[in-house]
């Protein structure tokens, strides 16, 4: 009874799980932009190149210290500090999973935490090209907020709705411990996602204490993902694991994956990238296994269709064009920009599964509570572009708000509706009066099959239809 009453004590309304999901994004938002400012800058954006080993100059930013000094495309091989030199291996680059294991990792990190004191030294630092040609330059002290790339911010943009999709099925249904892992998952897909799209925007290397911290989140995010993943995945819609079983499971899971971090003992090279193929392996056998028992459920074996699709396919795509060729120290056939497009595939196909299949039993009504909520925040988001980056009028710019949004964001709110919610287009008694219409006109059982038919069709436009 006192366990009861403390979980009802501590049960969150939906207006504030939406509310502390929206203040977790904004505040991480928040301080990944400060952390981006707070880089020293040359102007530089260097990728690794494969064939030489080193890097290279994919752009140069205009009015940076670097412009007309360091040409695009040039081949940079070593820094110089004072008399010291720091080659610029591509390995510095990588992600740090993709290391063969910490101690690779650590020597890496090390010469990052150089070439970072080494620009924030207030000195003129020399980079040496593949031709022994010296380029100096003074890099500034500060990254100002218009030269952080504009893909960071898409990004940044895009990730926002990854643990709202988890806090929006969570605040409909709260109680289900399986809602309640699907919106741990998104928190630990943002997570894990967005510490990428930070160290992919960064210009060279942060601070040592960031770097570290940076490290642990992304290990710490890509732990809660995962594993609430295959909660999801052992649970819904039928559990294969018992609770001890899933516990016993999730320490080994996590025991392996921070070893990485801690290392207490010795594993093959790359074996995080392995425990990376034991996941897609895991996931696939699961989701099939939930299939065979979902035989006489339609709606929830294409709902486990789509989760099995929207988690697999991705990893696999990153598995086989991203990681492998970088492990071989060959050129990804992707970009990792692209991966953290796909990083958001995995909700983006839960959405669908939400919407077009009534995953976690969600009603249609919740979501179109939120699209006109979402209605009201893009009026106030138009309203506040106007007033502050074109300094409109006060007394116009809630006019025009309502007006390009009603031209834009409405029909398009319409169409959505009209797409994902076929049974919004036809009333219980337009139904009834086709249904009556039918039966009298049908003049054998053929013809009143065929009608019948093509009323369900029309009332609930599955995707097929089979008489049994």
């Amino acid at each position: 009874m006192a366990v009861a009453d403390w979980r009802e004590k501590l049960a969150l309304s939906p207006a504030s799980i939406i509310l502390l999901t929206l203040l977790f994004i904004v505040l991480t938002q928040g301080a990944a932009v400060y952390t981006l400012l707070q880089q020293p800058w040359t102007g530089l954006r260097l990728e690794p190149d494969t064939a030489s080993g080193f890097v290279r100059v994919v752009s140069v930013d205009p009015g940076s210290p670097a412009e007309g000094k360091i040409p695009h495309g040039t081949i940079l091989t070593d820094l110089m500090v004072d008399s010291d030199s720091i080659p610029l291996n591509a390995k510095l680059f990588m992600y740090p999973f993709h290391h063969e294991n910490r101690t690779v990792y650590n020597h890496y990190q090390i010469q990052q935490v150089k070439i970072y004191n080494a620009l924030t030294q207030g000195d003129s630092i020399a980079w040496v090209g593949t031709d022994q040609k010296i380029y100096a330059l003074q890099p500034r002290d500060y990254t100002n907020i218009e030269h952080i790339p504009i893909h960071f911010w898409v990004f940044m943009f895009a990730f926002f709705f990854v643990p709202l999709v988890g806090a929006f099925v969570w605040s409909y249904k709260p109680d289900p411990h399986v809602t309640l892992f699907l919106f741990i998952a998104g928190i630990g897909c943002y997570g894990f996602h967005f510490i990428g799209a930070i160290n992919s925007a960064k210009e060279l290397f942060f601070s040592q204490s960031v770097t570290e911290s940076l490290f642990v989140l992304e290990l710490l995010a890509v732990n809660v993902y995962m594993l609430a993943i295959f909660k999801l995945a052992f649970f819904y819609p039928h559990k294969l694991l018992s609770d001890f079983g899933f516990f016993v499971f999730a320490i080994v899971f996590s025991f392996y994956s921070w070893n990485f971090y801690f290392d207490w003992f010795d594993l093959p090279a790359y074996y995080l990238v392995l425990q990376g193929v034991f996941q897609l392996i895991t996931v696939a056998v699961i989701a099939n296994k939930q299939i065979k028992l979902s035989t006489q459920r339609p709606v929830d074996m294409a709902a486990i269709r789509i989760m099995q699709l929207s988690m697999v396919l991705p990893f696999i795509i990153v598995m086989v064009f991203y990681i492998a060729p970088s492990v071989l120290s060959l050129k990804p056939l992707i970009s990792k920009n692209f991966i953290q497009i796909l990083g958001t595939v995995a909700f983006l196909g839960l959405a669908i599964g939400i919407l077009r299949f009534r995953l976690f039993e969600v009603e249609y009504w919740w979501f179109k509570s939120w699209l006109w909520l979402l209605g009201g925040c893009v009026v106030v988001l138009v309203d506040m572009l106007l007033i502050g980056l074109l300094n409109t009028p006060q007394l116009y710019a809630l006019g025009l708000s309502v007006v390009l949004t009603g031209f834009l964001y409405f029909p398009l709110r319409q169409w959505l509706l009209g797409k994902l919610m076929p049974l919004e287009n036809q009333t219980l008694q337009d139904f009834l009066a086709r249904f009556s219409t039918s039966l009298a006109q049908a003049d054998s059982p053929e013809a009143f099959e065929q009608g019948w038919q093509a009323l369900l069709q029309a009332r609930f436009a599955p995707q097929h239809l089979t008489r049994v």
